[in-house]
């Protein structure tokens, strides 16, 4: 479903079965964030049909983080010409503990060919700037995306409508989920996309939002 011009969103909304939101970013070129699940693949192929996008308009697939709910289908949408990227220390990640959670849910790493590494700093896509924030936390190499032009930002799983993302799993640390949720509190948000759950609409529910994780998961994390 298309939320405003360039933002497009892809819910996961199976409360019996995980899986994460996928969202596609650009104007005149196209990033899809968070392919979700192989076995669940056709949500976001069938999402993308309905909103008239073809697989064939996709320039590059970003992962906010390597988990298999948002990186396993990744080669699905890989055709020689689609980039796929994500931060290095997530393929550091993958060669130790990460992999531990793919061999868990009965799957294997994707084998994806990455050119370039995402680093924090300035992506330039055609016309278009997003900001990649490491927000280490959740996973070591996990990342958000704001793109200023259209006041979004994608928080994979830092954060989610009055939630946080897991710190419990190889590689997760509470305090370092703290300052990266830190990092990208101050923005100027107006619509807030998260890896799983509800979409956030609107600078005022987004500051609350922030507000309530503080009062409510500080102090746990």
């Amino acid at each position: 479903m298309i939320l405003e011009k360039g933002v497009y969103a892809y819910p996961w909304q199976n409360l019996f079965e995980n899986n994460c939101n996928s969202y596609i970013l650009g104007d005149d070129r196209a990033i899809l964030v968070d392919v979700g699940h192989q076995r669940h693949v056709n949500h976001v192929l069938q999402g993308m049909e309905a909103d008239g996008i073809s697989t064939d308009s996709i320039d590059l697939i970003i992962t906010t983080h390597c988990h298999p709910d948002h990186h396993e289908a990744v080669l699905s949408f890989l055709d020689g010409r689609v980039k796929a990227t994500y931060h290095r220390e997530e393929a550091d990640y993958l060669s130790r503990e990460g992999g531990a959670l793919y061999q868990m849910m009965g799957g294997t790493i994707p084998a994806v060919p990455v050119e370039f590494y995402l680093q924090e700093g300035v992506l330039q896509l055609g016309g278009s700037q997003y900001q990649i924030i490491h927000t280490p936390g959740h996973s070591p190499g996990a990342v958000c995306i704001y793109w200023a032009e259209r006041k979004v930002l994608v928080t994979g799983d830092l954060v989610f409508y009055r939630g946080v993302g897991r710190t419990d799993f190889p590689g997760g640390d509470g305090k370092q989920l703290i300052q990266s949720i830190e990092k990208v509190r101050g923005f100027d948000v107006e619509i807030l996309l998260p890896g799983h759950g509800e979409i956030i609409r609107g600078k005022n529910q987004v500051r609350e939002n922030f507000d309530f994780i503080e009062a409510n998961y500080y102090s746990f994390l």
